[in-house]
C-alpha cells in the first residue's frame, strides 16, 4: 500500500465516507509535514519519515488516547532526538493525551508533562519532569532520572533550618531541611545525592562551604562538557562525577590535581541508608 493508503486504513475499517477519508489523510500528512509523500511506498521513505507516517496513521481517526511503546528505539541518536521534538510538537498541536513508554530517561524528561517512574512493577514517583529531577523521593528515582552521585554520610545535628552531615574524612555539608527525603530524624546514617552538573571544582584548600576534598583520577572531554572523575573522601574513597561546561575554566583541571568539590546546598538530597 502507498503512504496515503496506509494512513487511510483505520478510516476504511471504520467505514468513513471516501471524501472524508481523502480530506483527513491530507490533513494528517500536513500535520507531519509530508504532504507530498502520499503516493510513495513505505520502502521509499527514510526511517524518520516512516515513523512520522506511523504517527499520522495513529492520529488520523482522532483517538482520545494514544499509546506509544518505545516508538523511537530503533532509530539512531540524532534521528531519535529529531523525532522527540516532532512528536512533542504534534501532540501539543492536536491536544491528544499520549501515554509514552520509554527506558530513555532523557527522552522521558524531554517529551513529558508528567512522568511516572516504575520500579519492580510499582509506582516509585509521579510528577513533572522538574519535580522528579530536582526532588526525587527515593535513591532509585534519583539515579534513574539523570546522573547522580551518592556518598555515605551521617547526620550530626541541625543548625537552624540546615542539616549538618559529616562525610568520611571529616568533610561536612550543610543541607537545607527541604533536601531531606521522608523519614530522616535525629542522628543517623544517610546517602548524600549530588548531581554532577551541580558541582564545581577549585584547587585544594581555598575554602568555601560544602567543600569535599578529592583527587582527579580521570578527565574526559564529551563535547559540550568536561567529565571529571574525582576520588573523594580519602579515608573511605568515593568516586564522584563532576560535569563542567566546556571552556577554559575546565581546562585548568587535569588528572592528579588535588581539588575541593563544591556542592551547591540547594541541590543536595539526603536519603536514609535503607531507602531503595
Amino acid at each position: 500500500m502507498s503512504v496515503a493508503d496506509n494512513i487511510a486504513f483505520p478510516l476504511r475499517m471504520r467505514r468513513t465516507p471516501k471524501a472524508e477519508i481523502r480530506q483527513r489523510v491530507e490533513a494528517a500528512l500536513a500535520l507531519v509535514q509530508l504532504e507530498e509523500y502520499g503516493g510513495r511506498l513505505p520502502s521509499q521513505l527514510s526511517g524518520g519519515q516512516q515513523q512520522r507516517i506511523a504517527v499520522a496513521r495513529a492520529l488520523v481517526f482522532e483517538p482520545p488516547v494514544l499509546l506509544m511503546d518505545e516508538p523511537l528505539g530503533a532509530l539512531d541518536k540524532n534521528l531519535r532526538e529529531q523525532m522527540q521534538i516532532e512528536i512533542k510538537r504534534i501532540q501539543e498541536r492536536v491536544g491528544v493525551t499520549v501515554i509514552y513508554v520509554t527506558h530513555d530517561q532523557e527522552e522521558a524528561l524531554t517529551m513529558s508533562d508528567r512522568v511516572a517512574v516504575l520500579s519492580e512493577g510499582r509506582l516509585a514517583q509521579v510528577g513533572t519532569p522538574i519535580e522528579l529531577y530536582e526532588r526525587p523521593q527515593t535513591p532509585f528515582v534519583a539515579s534513574f532520572i539523570g546522573k547522580m552521585n551518592f556518598i555515605t554520610g551521617e547526620i550530626r545535628g541541625y543548625d537552624g533550618d540546615m542539616v549538618v552531615v559529616e562525610l568520611p574524612g571529616n568533610a561536612k555539608l550543610t543541607v537545607p531541611n527541604g533536601g531531606r527525603a521522608g523519614g530522616l530524624n535525629g542522628k543517623q546514617a544517610v546517602r548524600v545525592a549530588l548531581r554532577p552538573e551541580r558541582l564545581r571544582l577549585q584547587p585544594r584548600g581555598q575554602g568555601g562551604p560544602n567543600a569535599i576534598p578529592g583527587t582527579i583520577e580521570t578527565a574526559i572531554f564529551v563535547g559540550s562538557f568536561h567529565l571529571l572523575l574525582v576520588r573523594a573522601c580519602a579515608s573511605a574513597p568515593e568516586l564522584l562525577q563532576v560535569q563542567l561546561p566546556a571552556g577554559e575554566g575546565a581546562l585548568r583541571f587535569e588528572r592528579g590535581d588535588e581539588v575541593d568539590v563544591l556542592a551547591e546546598a540547594a541541590a543536595i538530597r539526603l536519603f536514609a541508608t535503607a531507602s531503595a
